[in-house]
């Protein structure tokens, strides 16, 4: 039996299981909410946005699955990255931390951010900085680029 608490909640024609899980991808995070919604109908399950309550935990959850799940909120031509980051961070020592968190000034709900592989990151087939956007559209994060050069103008940080 685990000691990790959940939050069931439901609504007309949905189920969704809220818990928090070990963050994998910041090591200057311990845990981050991760949310699990399936719609109620017929025999089968098929998972619904968002996947988190953050852009971050967004990212995080996105390289863990199998990319038939997170290619539904990715831009075109993610497949090889989602494939690089799945195989490099799964069971490995390669360890990163989130080290650019911006938001965008104007415009649409937009995020970049950065993350950065300790010292193993060449030996897990790893550039040393990763850079991402994210934007939320219809109530779910969506993976726009990655990995990309650092933020332009028009970011402001986010803590």
């Amino acid at each position: 039996m685990s000691d990790e608490a959940f939050e069931l909640s439901a609504g007309p024609g949905w189920v969704q299981l809220g818990s928090f899980t070990s963050q994998q991808l910041d090591l200057d995070l311990h845990s981050r909410v991760r949310l699990q919604r399936y719609p109620v109908e017929g025999g089968r399950l098929r998972r619904l946005a968002p996947l988190s309550d953050s852009a971050a935990g967004f990212l995080a959850e996105w390289q863990q699955l199998p990319w038939a799940e997170p290619s539904r909120w990715s831009a075109p031509g993610l497949a090889k990255v989602h494939s690089q980051l799945e195989r490099a961070l799964r069971g490995s020592d390669c360890l990163g931390s989130f080290v650019e968190r911006k938001r965008a000034v104007a415009g649409p709900p937009r995020w970049r951010l950065g993350l950065a592989f300790e010292d193993g990151a060449k030996a897990c087939g790893l550039p040393p900085k990763l850079s991402f956007e994210v934007s939320l559209k219809e109530g779910a994060f969506y993976l726009e680029a990655g990995p990309a050069e650092a933020a332009p103008d028009g970011w402001q940080r986010e803590e």
